[in-house]
């Protein structure tokens, strides 16, 4: 529904950064469902890029973009490969902003996944922590990493922060639905 109710704007309206980030970020979330459900993309890949490349004519330093096309791409199992450039413009331009705490933890996602790369997650989880020491994700990944390297202890006392964090957020009524799972 967004995303229909996104193309149907004014044309003056998709003209802007943001139209065409947000145009991009919604045809990833829908096709994000269909590789969970096993589905071929409902919209194109191609056309996800394409938007992004209009939103980087307008806004060249706007360097979520780069980040959402490694996003994109990495859903395609033919593409995936290239998610790695595009990661890598994105953190060069994010590098030692705060706002840099959530790449940094989904380019860890993809070394450790995609990659097979642990060492190279393992040194891009804790940059995440060290930016925003409130990011669960990278907390839980970091804790699973030290579990499969049988630190029990240390993976214990992370999955103890990911509960502190969250209790506090559910005590707040700030608790989203993504969160529940950890």
């Amino acid at each position: 529904d967004a995303y229909v109710e996104v193309n149907k704007m004014s044309a003056e309206k998709k003209k802007t950064v943001h139209w065409f980030y947000s145009a991009a970020y919604l045809a990833r979330c829908i096709n994000e469902t269909c590789v969970f459900l096993d589905h071929p993309f409902l919209l194109s890949i191609s056309d996800a890029m394409d938007f992004l490349d209009q939103a980087l004519k307008l806004e060249p330093a706007f360097n979520n973009a780069y980040l959402l096309k490694g996003m994109i791409v990495e859903l395609d199992s033919d593409l995936k490969e290239d998610a790695e450039a595009y990661y890598s413009i994105a953190l060069e331009q994010m590098y030692g902003k705060r706002y840099a705490s959530y790449p940094y933890y989904v380019v860890g996602r993809y070394y450790e996944k995609v990659k097979k790369d642990r060492d190279k997650a393992t040194e891009l989880y804790p940059r995440s922590l060290n930016l925003n020491n409130f990011e669960y994700r990278a907390i839980y990944k970091l804790a699973m990493l030290e579990k499969k390297k049988e630190k029990y202890t240390s993976a214990l006392e992370r999955f103890k922060m990911i509960c502190n964090i969250l209790s506090d957020k559910e005590a707040e009524n700030y608790l989203q639905p993504r969160e529940y799972e950890y």
